[in-house]
């Protein structure tokens, strides 16, 4: 995807993609040289490919204590690829019903840049209140 969004005239060579002829591909994205790529999990399988190339990384609803060591090993990981961590978005699912103040900024000190919820259901009403429930709680957690 890299070299189709950024090249006007891509080629490649993969395992699975090759790309050995002219190739049109429109429209090419505003961010420049490509969009961010996020990866998600937290196997050390998807801590390589967010070093690979990764510009964020999602977490998937896994506790604090649990995150810790995930990101000792992506630091590391990082550092031996020449990658600077600290240029990584990262951000966190969570469960709204059981996140406190006190969670709220212990992700945020451990560097997770951004918190996400999933919505309840279909309804607009719940989704709306889960929704205002969350911005509220982080909020008074960061003021």
């Amino acid at each position: 995807m890299k070299e189709v969004w950024s090249n006007d005239t891509p080629r490649f060579s993969g395992n699975f993609v090759q790309i050995e002829q002219a190739l049109y591909f429109a429209p090419k994205p505003l961010q420049r040289p490509h969009p961010p790529i996020w990866v998600g999990g937290e196997s050390t399988s998807a801590l390589k490919r967010v070093v690979e190339f990764g510009d964020g990384w999602h977490i998937g609803l896994i506790g604090l204590e649990a995150i810790k060591p995930k990101f000792a090993q992506l630091r590391v990981l990082m550092a031996a690829a020449g990658r600077d961590f600290s240029h990584l978005e990262i951000t966190s699912m969570v469960d709204n019903r059981a996140l406190s103040a006190t969670e709220v900024r212990a992700y945020r000190d451990i560097g997770v840049t951004g918190l996400y919820v999933v919505a309840p259901g279909p309804d607009p009403k719940s989704v709306l209140s889960l929704m205002r429930e969350f911005a509220k709680k982080v909020q008074d957690a960061l003021s």
